[in-house]
């Protein structure tokens, strides 16, 4: 056992070597700059992509994401561009973190009217052809953005960093979510089932962006409470 932890160790080691070495991606890894024009580029990209479709196959549910995921890509862009602007300490950070939770809550306000609408009357229209895959590589990006800005900022305490993290967790959510319902309408073939699980996943993503909203609120009015 300790042999192959030990041959793990080594194999991770030149993988992060190779990465850090290669001029690409070495470069990305270390340009914040260049990482946060990428991720707010990507979700341009993808809240248009969102939005032709919307118009295209007349989806709200289509829209309504092109929204979300404008509003919160620019968020988290801000949030990041702006951080060395905040000259008003820990203090002012929790303001920023309260806001974000705010957001949260008015997105989510509106996101759970449309799944629920979408559940109930019928929606997720089908991707034709390979644009499918292109929501699924568009979701995969989004899952790795949010587990490298947990582990990146874990050790940093700031609240504008833990809101950025908590921002991108919910974008990657989202992503999922959606490209689950595409994939029960491309093939599932058990309208009970996709129910069901549309149902279920839309209650609990609907929860969790609630949860993580009321978190962020409370722990910063706490701290703004106690930095008086």
């Amino acid at each position: 056992m300790k042999r192959f932890i030990a041959a793990l160790h080594t194999r991770y080691g030149k993988i992060r070597t190779f990465i850090y070495e290669n001029k690409i991606t070495g470069r990305y890894l270390s340009s914040i700059p260049l990482q946060i024009r990428i991720a707010l580029s990507l979700n341009l990209l993808y809240a248009g992509f969102k939005m032709f479709t919307g118009i295209y196959y007349a989806s709200y549910w289509f829209g309504a994401e092109a929204v979300f995921f404008l509003i919160i890509g620019t968020t988290r862009f801000l949030l990041l561009r702006n951080m060395k602007k905040i000259k008003g300490g820990l203090r002012q950070e929790y303001q920023v973190y309260r806001f974000c939770g705010f957001l949260l809550f008015a997105l989510n306000a509106s996101l759970t009217g449309i799944v629920y609408q979408m559940i109930h009357q019928g929606g997720g229209s089908e991707y034709p052809g390979l644009l499918i895959y292109i929501v699924a590589t568009f979701t995969f990006i989004f899952l790795i953005n949010a587990i490298v800005d947990i582990v990146k900022y874990r050790k940093l305490n700031s609240p504008v960093l833990s809101a950025v993290k908590i921002i991108t967790f919910t974008q990657a959510l989202v992503a999922i979510y959606s490209l689950q319902i595409a994939l029960f309408t491309a093939f599932g073939e058990d309208e009970h089932l996709a129910f069901v699980m549309n149902s279920v996943f839309g209650g609990l993503l609907c929860i969790s962006i609630f949860g993580m909203a009321v978190f962020m609120v409370v722990r910063a009015f706490e701290k703004i409470k106690k930095l008086k």
